[in-house]
C-alpha cells in the first residue's frame, strides 16, 4: 500500500476466497466439438484492517496508522469462455483442417485494494483511491489451422484475436492514495498473425 510518498507491504487481518471452476467438452459430432470453461471467484476481506508505522516527515516522530482495506483487488468474480471447434481430415492424406471460434468474457474488478478503504486515524476519511474499477469485457477470437501438412509434422495457422477491435482494460497502477494519479493498462487491440510450426 502507499501512504504519502512511501510504500509498505502489509497484510489485512482476515480475507476469504471462495469459488469453483468448470471445464467441459462436448463432441457434437465426429467433426464438431463445443467447450466451455468458467471460474467463479468470491474474494473479500472479512476483516480488512491493517496497521503500519511511518515517520512523520515534518516532526520526525513515529506514527502508528491503521487502514481498512476494500474491496478485494485484482479478482474478477466471473471469467470464462465458450468455443466451437471444427476438424476435418483432408483427402489424400494432406492433413487436417481445424477451425476454432471462441468467446472470452470476464466481469469487472478493482485494480487496487483502496477503492472503498478508509484511513482510521484521519477520522475515517476515505475512500483512499476511488474510481479504480475496471469494467468487464468480452472478446471474440478465431483460428484456422492446417495440421500435419501432407503427412508431415509441420502445421500452419492464421488467427485473429479481439476480432471486433474492442477497447478494454486489463489492469492498472493505483497511485491515487499517494500521488493523486491512477493509470490503467489497455488490452491488446485486434491482432492478426500467421504461425508455422514443427512438432517433434
Amino acid at each position: 500500500m502507499y501512504a504519502g510518498v512511501s510504500s509498505y507491504t502489509v497484510n489485512a487481518n482476515k480475507t476469504r476466497v471462495d469459488g469453483f471452476e468448470l471445464d467441459a467438452v462436448i463432441d457434437l459430432s465426429a467433426w464438431l466439438q463445443a467447450g466451455i470453461n468458467y471460474a467463479y471467484t468470491d474474494a473479500r476481506y472479512t476483516d480488512g484492517s491493517t496497521h503500519f508505522t511511518q515517520i512523520n516527515t515534518i516532526t520526525g516522530a513515529l506514527e502508528n496508522l491503521s487502514v481498512i482495506l476494500g474491496p478485494y483487488g485484482d479478482a474478477p468474480r466471473n471469467t470464462g469462455s465458450v468455443y466451437l471447434r471444427f476438424a476435418h481430415a483432408l483427402p489424400n492424406s494432406l492433413g487436417t483442417l481445424v477451425v476454432r471460434q471462441d468467446l472470452y468474457s470476464q466481469s469487472y474488478f478493482y485494480y487496487t485494494n483502496f477503492a472503498a478503504s478508509v484511513n482510521v486515524p484521519a477520522n475515517g476519511i476515505g475512500p483512499l483511491d476511488p474510481n479504480t474499477k475496471i469494467g468487464g469485457y468480452t472478446l471474440l477470437n478465431a483460428r484456422i489451422e492446417w495440421d500435419k501438412i501432407a503427412g508431415s509434422t509441420f502445421h500452419a495457422a492464421a488467427y485473429v484475436r479481439n476480432m471486433l477491435d474492442k477497447q478494454y482494460e486489463v489492469g492498472g497502477l493505483g497511485f491515487g492514495a499517494a500521488l493523486g494519479v491512477d493509470s490503467v493498462v489497455l488490452g491488446t487491440p485486434r491482432m492478426a498473425a500467421l504461425e508455422v510450426g514443427l512438432s517433434f
